[in-house]
């Protein structure tokens, strides 16, 4: 059955498969199907174990039989199978499903009656195996739960209602999304579990909520390690990064901040404080920096670092940085052609203890010179073990090739050099190599591993 006792919930517990027609176990077994309801609910909103946000589970039992299928399947596990069905939840709705108390009257969520002890023992079953959730408040009848279910929960569970939850998503707060700034409630005081947050479409409206959200979070959840956010980000919601005091990877969408400079210096300076921060990435968009503020901000942990707009950002934001122990990045960047881009390459050469390198430079078919990477290579080769390029075919893609080929790379493990996908529409094709090409330049990589070059 998909009931499984109290004491069988460890959320660690190891999984055992084995084929369903080893144990003939009679029909009396399969009272699973008694609640129809809450299957159909469940096999609705949970999802794989994927880092494909948009993959969704192969199984959607909709019918009786469908149903009893799953619950055949489900005695596949010697552990209880919910610990693999909840693990991943792609909504919150479900969990509320199990109140026996919680229905649809008149087309809104009400709760009609006590909620009894035993109920919520019976939802913390539940609750205690999921591990990984995207906070939708909504299921597929795309109403929402009012935000007094929420409170009242938050009453009854105070503290560790989700005590395995791991990885919290929370996709927005807007009211077209049914979210509402009580609905966070329901995850108590004590997120103690809690390793990865993301929250997206930060909109201005609601960024003082978001604000205090984070600056909650940075306390309740210790050890979150992962942040993300992407929106509408401003100075009110940044002070509290340096509060999360273990973070190591910190991503941050900023491309929707296009009018103050000097805000973008703070973000820089705030992220600076985090003190055990390894990786950020910066999704800058088409904003630049204040000039008037050149002070440098020093990354004194950081290892890796990606940056997401245009070269001009990158150039101006690699001018104010000192990331002495950097040891890859990632440049995905808009040619720009308001600035000499052999500054930003400077700025690259500066980095000499960089090991991992990704540029993709998209110029759309204008002209890049191959040549402006020149210092880059000259200054790296000895020591780098891993680059990925993209280039232009009219900067000369096989001509970089051709210069690549003539040097030795002691310690590259892995090359790939790709052009523009819009080049070869737009009718820039590069060159065919020669079939000695390879042969030729993976004599001068005594540690090559990976090569991949697009020809």
């Amino acid at each position: 059955m998909l009931m499984a006792p109290v004491d069988d919930q460890h959320p660690n517990s190891s999984v055992d498969f084995r084929s369903v027609y080893d144990d003939d176990v009679p029909s009396a077994r399969f009272a699973v199907l008694d609640n129809f309801d809450l299957l159909e609910i469940i096999f609705s909103f949970f999802e794989p174990e994927s880092d494909v946000s948009s993959e969704r589970w192969a199984l959607s039992p909709t019918t009786q039989q469908g149903l009893f299928n799953a619950a055949l399947t489900c005695k596949a596990f010697v552990s209880p199978a919910l610990n693999i069905l909840w693990r991943s939840m792609d909504s919150i709705a479900p969990l509320f499903k199990i109140l026996p108390t919680f229905m649809l009257v008149r087309n809104d969520y009400t709760v009609n009656g006590a909620i009894l002890e035993g109920h919520l023992q019976r939802l913390d079953q539940y609750a205690i195996r999921i591990r990984r959730l995207r906070f939708e408040v909504r299921h597929n009848s795309k109403r929402p739960i009012p935000s007094f279910i929420y409170q009242i929960l938050a009453r009854l569970r105070p503290r560790n209602l989700l005590p395995a939850l791991t990885h919290l998503f929370i996709p927005s707060i807007l009211n077209c999304s049914g979210m509402n700034p009580y609905s966070l409630i329901i995850l108590g005081d004590s997120l103690s579990s809690l390793s990865s947050l993301q929250w997206s479409d930060i909109r201005f409206k609601s960024e003082p909520y978001v604000a205090h959200a984070l600056n909650r979070f940075s306390f309740k959840a210790p050890s979150i390690k992962q942040l993300a956010l992407e929106g509408w980000i401003t100075p009110i919601a940044v002070k509290f990064l340096p509060n999360f005091c273990q973070l190591t990877h910190l991503i941050l969408d900023l491309s929707l901040d296009m009018r103050r400079k000097a805000f973008k210096i703070d973000v820089l300076r705030r992220c600076s404080q985090i003190g055990s921060l390894s990786s950020l990435k910066l999704i800058l968009g088409s904003a630049t920096f204040d000039k008037k503020q050149i002070e440098s901000v020093h990354f004194y942990a950081l290892l890796n670092l990606e940056l997401r707009g245009t070269t001009l950002n990158a150039y101006e934001l690699l001018q104010r940085v000192r990331m002495p122990h950097l040891q890859s990045i990632v440049l995905k960047l808009f040619v720009s052609y308001r600035m000499d881009h052999d500054s930003l390459v400077r700025q690259l050469v500066q980095l000499d203890r960089i090991q991992s390198v990704v540029i993709q430079m998209l110029s759309h078919s204008e002209s890049l010179g191959w040549t402006v990477l020149l210092p880059f290579v000259l200054r790296s080769h000895n020591h780098i073990r891993f680059l990925d390029m993209i280039l232009p075919t009219s900067s000369g893609y096989y001509s970089f090739l051709e210069f690549c080929a003539t040097m030795r790379w002691p310690e590259l493990q892995s090359i790939k050099l790709w052009y523009e996908y819009w080049d070869v529409v737009l009718g820039f094709p590069p060159p065919s190599l020669p079939p000695s090409f390879k042969e030729s330049f993976t004599f001068k990589c005594p540690k090559l591993k990976s090569f991949v070059i697009c020809d």
